[in-house]
């Protein structure tokens, strides 16, 4: 028999709200849980914590959500804390104390989120399109000072780009 905890608790530095728990207030050694609704329009969507990517100042996480009007889940990106580089695929330039809203839309597309990495002001995911020809493909957003979104463009992002628009082998 499996136990399942849809909870994850963090600890430590919370400076840019990067440990999700709706506050920036210091935890210490003090395990909290993080938030796991978002407020929507018509209500709250509740989420279930799948996979975690933790940060200096940000992190995201895969999370399940149920589709809407089925017993069906899919799995979405959620990220929280700093935003100074765009990392949290979001617009504006703040800082999110709790999870934002779980997305699949990559480029206008509905992907299926299977991993979720982060880096300094930097994130990426790897997915395949719902409905669609494109598979296991990794796309990323943030900072790009350094080339690490895969492009030539060293401006930071907040729209997801493939690190390599097509399929190649690597040598």
């Amino acid at each position: 028999e499996s136990y399942f905890n849809p909870y994850a608790y963090c600890w430590g530095d919370n400076s840019t709200g990067q440990l999700g728990t709706g506050s920036s207030e210091k935890l210490g050694i003090r395990p909290k849980a993080l938030k796991r609704e978002y407020d929507a329009q018509g209500g709250k969507i509740k989420f279930w914590f799948d996979e975690l990517a933790l940060g200096r100042n940000h992190s995201c996480a895969t999370v399940k959500v149920k589709k809407f009007g089925t017993v069906e889940e899919e799995k979405r990106i959620a990220c929280w804390g700093s935003n100074e580089k765009f990392q949290l695929n979001e617009a504006v330039s703040k800082v999110l104390l709790s999870p934002n809203y779980p997305v699949t839309r990559i480029n206008k597309l509905m992907f299926s989120i299977d991993d979720i990495f982060v880096g300094s002001d930097f994130s990426c995911a790897a997915g395949s399109q719902l409905l669609g020809g494109i598979e296991n493909r990794v796309f990323c957003w943030g900072d790009n000072s350094s080339g690490q979104l895969g492009s030539d463009d060293p401006k930071a992002t907040t729209s997801p780009d493939f690190v390599f628009p097509e399929p190649h082998e690597v040598d």
